[in-house]
């Protein structure tokens, strides 16, 4: 197992909408803590979009 020497940050965000906390750790440390939880948050809905398609869609592979 390779250990990761470089530094992180922990970025914890509110979402008021949901009332919930989420944090994610990430090694940019230019963007502010609301750009790297829409980042995250638009990361999400791409992966939720693909879950869809292969639960509803007959395709067997993506090029």
């Amino acid at each position: 197992m390779k250990i990761y020497t470089k530094e992180l940050r922990m970025v914890r965000y509110y979402d008021k909408k949901s009332e919930r906390e989420f944090e994610y750790i990430t090694n940019n440390f230019e963007l502010k803590a609301s750009q790297i939880a829409n980042i995250y948050k638009n990361r999400w809905k791409v992966e939720e979009f693909f879950r869809w398609i292969k639960q509803n869609l007959k395709i067997k592979s993506f090029l």
